[in-house]
């Protein structure tokens, strides 16, 4: 039950606002985290959420000796230098289980796929 319960669309915002929490609140000293979370605080989500999912880099590992400070994947343009996912094993994080990963394939290869809604693109010419 739970999360299988809810509408598609639902599900994929759980896994987003899950993932934008794990990428702000990882490793750090308090003012490294508050300053992750001050640049979360915008009113669109980041390329890594909405456009390009590779930056992520689930696949990082602790041991990894670079790659894994935030905004060290980030593309470019994107101004939240949040990327990669915080590797598995470090600090304590609300991992996804792997049902709901699966879930979350399933999707993007259903008719169900997210898609903005029509008010974003009102916002972003005004």
């Amino acid at each position: 039950m739970g999360w299988s319960t809810l509408h598609p669309r639902a599900q994929r915002l759980v896994a987003d606002v899950l993932v934008m929490l794990n990428l702000t609140e990882r490793n750090g000293n308090p003012d490294e985290i508050e300053e992750r979370l001050r640049r979360a605080t915008k009113d669109t989500l980041p390329p890594c959420l909405t456009y390009d999912r590779s930056p992520l880099h689930p696949e990082h590992s602790v041991g990894r000796a670079d790659g894994n400070e935030p905004g060290a994947t980030c593309l470019p343009t994107c101004h939240f230098r949040l990327c990669p996912y915080p590797p598995k094993g470090g600090r304590t994080q609300t991992e996804l289980e792997e049902p709901f990963c699966r879930q979350q394939q399933a999707l993007l290869r259903s008719r169900f796929r997210w898609r903005p809604p029509p008010s974003a693109a009102t916002r972003l010419r005004g």
